[in-house]
């Protein structure tokens, strides 16, 4: 996922809770970084797909649909796949999910040193 990415996707989703009670603005978030993901069997959902899959994909990976995702998400991880690639529900970009059954060592964050210097920072 790319940088801008994200924060569209933080902003519409503030957007979409504004006035809605015991939403904490607070929460999301305001430093990004850089991660390094490798994995050996990734499922890519943001190319053409069959009109079958892509309703499937809709359905599923759509607003509120948290159990269905999960489901689905539960079948690939017993396949073996250990990430998907997805299109960002604003329309532009991709997000990625690297599911916790994947190898200890397959993220890393590239500028650790730095997110944790401003967390220091911020907390001091």
């Amino acid at each position: 996922m790319e940088e801008d990415t994200a924060l569209r996707e933080a902003a519409t989703r503030q957007a979409s809770l504004r006035g809605q009670d015991k939403t904490d603005f607070r929460a999301y978030p305001r430093l990004t970084y850089v991660l390094h993901i490798k994995t050996e069997r990734s499922l890519n959902l943001s190319i053409a797909l069959s009109p079958e899959l892509q309703s499937l994909v809709v359905d599923c990976l759509g607003p509120g649909q948290h159990f269905a995702s999960q489901q689905l998400a539960n079948i690939w991880i017993a396949e073996g796949i250990e990430s998907i690639i997805f299109l960002s529900a604003t329309g532009v970009g991709n997000n990625i999910a690297v599911y916790v059954a994947a190898q200890p060592d397959s993220v890393s964050v590239f500028n650790r040193d730095e997110i944790v210097a401003h967390l220091r920072r911020r907390l001091s």
